[in-house]
């Protein structure tokens, strides 16, 4: 039989012995994962619940109930898979215990459904409760932005009204103090008048000056200002007031020239009149005493007592006229009219020309000189009496400077009283206007603080109920959370009563309303949380229940394929053990009818490769294949004998050839000596 057959046919015999091996094994593993399948299927279920139980709490914690519906969706084939399980157990108790699995889903089930609504209703009104937060804060928000910007408006317009009551008041100061100034250069003035004294007039200009300082400072204080065109005008009153009285102080220089003059007139009238007198006297003694020489007889009268009594009337005749320019000068002096002047000036010229008759009368006598010196104090009267005509025509000035000075007073006086009267009035009305500004400026501080005190609240609600909603109600959330919208309705109420009629009065009625109704919708959360925290309890009753019962009947099926699993282990442990003996004979035997041949045959090989090849081969005669490898050997040792036979004749042959080639080359070298040796 050929070898290959026979260990084909010990194959074989091993394939079988292993196939009732595997077929006992297979069929112990098919109860035993029977078994497996039903216990992985019943604890599927617990594991399946449980990622329905995760799917519940992410969407707890996320607030998705698209999750939660995929959780309710997720359940449904869990409890129809547990029904399918309890109608094929394999035991009564495992039925009754499966069928209790398939209940507590169910009431798993209906809690999860209850838990979904109350999940539902509390997400849509907490949507609704963060939209009026939402809205809470933005105008809560808005109402403390406001009440700080009216706070801010309040407050600078309350430092415009310090401001202005402070510039109406300094205006009412300052134009009360140009006031008394004004009355005070008044009395200077008035004094300096009456007396033309130099000291009464420079108190007359330093109080000026004090006029004009405080007019300056009430020009720049009332700059920008609506007084300011009547400041303006007591200011140029002032100037007035100040240009005149410079004025007036260099005018009334006039009258101690006129009182000079009046003096020369005096002295010149006296001096007149006493020449007049002493010539008239003289020549009236001459006169005397030239009627007295001349004789009875003489016919012709003695001219030179005419030229003394001309003389005599002439001087008696000035001193006449000197008498009535006097009295002429004195009632203009008096009067100031210049009518007195005009006759005055009327009653100077018969003077003069009597003084210059005179003066020609006395031309080559001893009263030449004399009545040469009245002629000049009549020519020096006329000349004095012209320049206090003059200087009284300039003092007429004095009058306008007096009335413009009395006029520019009046109007500062009146200007400065009007100004002061109306800024006290203006700061009684900005005074008025500034307690406004700082009531309603209290108030905006009021209300911004209610209104920031309301957002912070508002800001504190919002933290409050996501914890209240991250926790599930847990501990005192609920009450902080009521606590906050309490404490925000009190603070609107406050808002309402401070912004009452105000542009914000809307603004704090919506949060009221807001603020009610987000107490309303957060009981109602409260409610549905609380049913929802009921629902999550009864899952959690019937997933331990689920759970209690599954791991009950995996430990009865665990003991079950425990017993299985001792049993195919030594079913497949005999069958292997039994497989592996004979396989090991049916080995040996095979090994044995092939292993001896095949030693037989590399010990020849070996010793032909020694080149010993007068050595038999065995198996020559057998006719599988052991006998064909042995053929084979036979021919490999053919083959080297033929091969030996060969190399013994190529060997002969080299060495003739070797004999051949040193015989030839012996003979060479012997004729190449010779040949050598003849040549020498």
């Amino acid at each position: 039989m050929a070898i290959g057959v026979r260990i084909a046919l010990g194959f074989a015999a091993i394939l079988i012995l292993t196939a009732v091996v595997g077929f006992i094994g297979w069929n112990g593993l098919n109860q035993f994962s029977t078994h497996v399948d039903s216990s992985v299927q019943t604890s599927s279920l617990a594991t399946q619940l449980k990622h329905v139980e995760s799917l519940v709490l992410y969407s707890k914690t996320t607030r998705d109930l698209r999750v939660l519906d995929q959780a309710i969706n997720d359940l449904a084939p869990i409890r129809s898979d547990a029904a399918t399980l309890a109608a094929q157990a394999g035991s009564a108790d495992q039925a009754d215990a499966l069928t209790q699995v398939a209940d507590a889903l169910s009431a798993y089930s209906s809690s999860l459904d209850r838990y979904a609504q109350s999940a539902s209703d509390s997400q849509a009104k907490l949507e609704e409760m963060r939209s009026k937060t939402n809205r809470l804060e933005r105008l809560s928000d808005e109402l403390s932005t406001v009440e700080r910007q009216e706070y801010e408006q309040f407050s600078e317009a309350l430092e415009v009204a310090y401001a202005e009551q402070r510039t109406r008041l300094e205006l009412a100061n300052t134009a009360d103090l140009l006031l008394k100034a004004t009355l005070t250069a008044r009395q200077s003035e008035a004094l300096f008048r009456q007396s033309r004294d130099a000291d009464h007039a420079k108190g007359a200009t330093d109080a000026i000056k004090q006029m004009y300082l405080t007019a300056l400072k009430l020009k720049k204080l009332a700059a920008g200002t609506e007084e300011e065109d009547a400041v303006k005008q007591v200011f140029a009153a002032v100037n007035l007031y100040r240009k005149s009285l410079g004025e007036l102080i260099e005018v009334y220089g006039l009258y101690e020239q006129a009182d000079e003059i009046e003096a020369r007139l005096e002295a010149n009238s006296q001096r007149i009149s006493a020449f007049s007198a002493t010539v008239a006297a003289s020549q009236r003694k001459q006169y005397e005493a030239l009627r007295g020489s001349a004789t009875a007889g003489d016919a012709a009268p003695d001219p030179r007592l005419q030229k003394r009594a001309q003389l005599a009337q002439l001087a008696d005749d000035l001193i006449l006229a000197t008498l009535k320019a006097r009295q002429a000068e004195a009632a203009f002096r008096l009067s100031g009219d210049f009518k007195d002047a005009d006759r005055t000036a009327n009653e100077i010229k018969p003077m003069f020309v009597v003084a210059v008759q005179l003066n020609k009368l006395a031309s080559g006598t001893k009263d030449e000189a004399a009545i040469g010196k009245i002629a000049t104090g009549v020519n020096d009267y006329r000349k004095a009496f012209q320049e206090l005509v003059d200087i009284r025509r300039e003092l007429e000035a004095v009058k306008t400077v007096e009335e413009g000075l009395a006029q520019a007073s009046a109007d500062i006086a009146s200007l400065t009283t009007e100004i002061t009267e109306t800024q006290l009035a203006a700061y009684e009305t900005v005074n008025q206007e500034a307690d406004a500004s700082r009531a309603r400026l209290e108030t905006a501080v009021e209300a911004s603080a209610a209104a920031s005190g309301l957002l912070s609240t508002v800001r504190g609600i919002r933290l409050a109920e996501t914890d209240y909603v991250n926790t599930a109600g847990q501990g005192n959330r609920a009450d902080i959370v009521r606590g906050g919208t309490d404490r925000a309705l009190s603070t609107t109420k406050s808002l309402a009563s401070l912004l009452e009629g105000s542009k914000m009065a809307p603004k704090v009625n919506e949060i009221m309303t807001l603020a009610t109704a987000y107490q309303t919708d957060f009981e109602t959360v409260v409610a549905a949380l609380g049913d929802a925290n009921t629902a999550e309890q009864e899952m959690q009753a019937s997933l331990n229940t689920v759970s209690g019962l599954v791991e009950s009947i995996a430990a009865d099926k665990s003991v079950v394929m425990q017993d299985k699993k001792a049993f195919n282990i030594a079913t497949i442990g005999v069958g292997s053990a039994l497989a592996i003996v004979l396989g090991i004979g049916l080995a040996l035997v095979i090994g044995r009818s092939i292993s001896r041949p095949v030693g037989a045959l590399t010990s020849v090989m070996e010793r032909l490769s020694h080149n010993e090849l007068e050595v038999d081969v065995p198996g020559e005669d057998r006719k599988d294949e052991l006998g064909a490898m042995a053929m084979t050997v036979k021919i490999f040792k053919d083959n080297a004998l033929q091969v030996k036979r060969l190399k013994r004749e190529q060997e002969e042959k080299d060495r003739l050839q070797a004999e051949e080639k040193r015989a030839t080359l012996a003979r060479l070298a012997d004729e190449f000596d010779r040949s050598v040796g003849s040549i020498v």
